[in-house]
C-alpha cells in the first residue's frame, strides 16, 4: 500500500506544565518538484510540469532528501529542548514508509523499536500519520503521561517541522470524543 486514507487531529490547550519544549521548522524550495500537486502551477523553473492534476513524486529523490537532513534536523530539535536523543521516550515522524523511517533511525542513531508510526496499518497517510500514529499508541498504552516526545513531519516543497514536547493527556483517543 502506498497511500492511505485517513484523518486526525490533535487538541492541543494551555499548560502550566510547558508540555513544549522545543519546535523546529525548514524548507528547501528549491526541492519542491520533487513532491507537488499538479494543476496549481503549469511550470517550474520555466518548465513544464507533468502530472495532470495528480499528486506527483520522486520518490527516490523524497528518499534521499529525507534521510539526509532530517536526522540533523531532529538531533538539533531535541538539543534545542536540553535534551539527548536517548532521553526521548518516543519519534513520531511521518510515516511516509517503513524504510525512511529505519533509516533515518540509523543515522540519528535512535533505536527503531522508540519509533511510533501508522504507516504499517494504514499506509501513507500524508499529514494524518502523526495524529494516527500517536491515537494508536494511546490505545495500546504505550504513550503515557510525562513522555518526552519528538514529533517530526516531513514532505511536499520539501517542508519539514517538529516539536519535542512531554505528553500529558490521559487519553483523548477518538472513542472518548464519540468518534471512530
Amino acid at each position: 500500500m502506498l497511500f492511505g486514507d485517513g484523518a486526525g487531529a490533535v487538541l492541543v490547550e494551555a499548560s502550566d506544565e510547558g508540555a513544549f519544549l522545543s519546535t523546529y521548522a525548514a524548507t528547501e524550495g528549491c526541492g519542491g518538484h520533487h513532491v507537488y500537486v499538479s494543476g496549481l502551477s503549469n511550470l517550474w523553473e520555466g518548465q513544464p510540469l507533468p502530472g495532470q492534476g495528480k499528486l506527483v513524486q520522486n520518490g527516490r529523490e523524497v528518499y534521499k532528501w529525507a534521510v539526509s537532513s532530517i536526522p540533523d534536523a531532529i538531533r538539533a530539535m531535541t538539543a534545542n529542548a536540553g535534551l539527548r536523543l536517548e532521553e526521548l521516550d518516543w519519534l513520531v515522524p511521518h510515516s511516509a514508509n517503513m524504510r525512511i523511517i529505519e533509516a533515518i533511525c540509523e543515522r540519528l542513531p535512535y533505536p527503531v523499536g522508540k519509533t511510533l508510526e501508522s504507516v504499517a496499518d494504514n499506509g501513507n497517510t500524508s499529514a494524518a500519520s502523526i495524529p494516527l500514529a500517536l491515537d494508536a499508541a494511546v490505545k495500546a498504552g504505550k504513550l503515557q503521561p510525562g513522555h518526552l516526545v519528538a514529533l517530526f513531519g516531513f514532505g511536499s516543497g520539501l517542508t519539514q517541522s517538529g516539536a519535542v514536547l512531554r505528553w500529558t493527556a490521559a487519553g483523548g483517543t477518538a472513542e472518548s470524543f464519540g468518534a471512530e
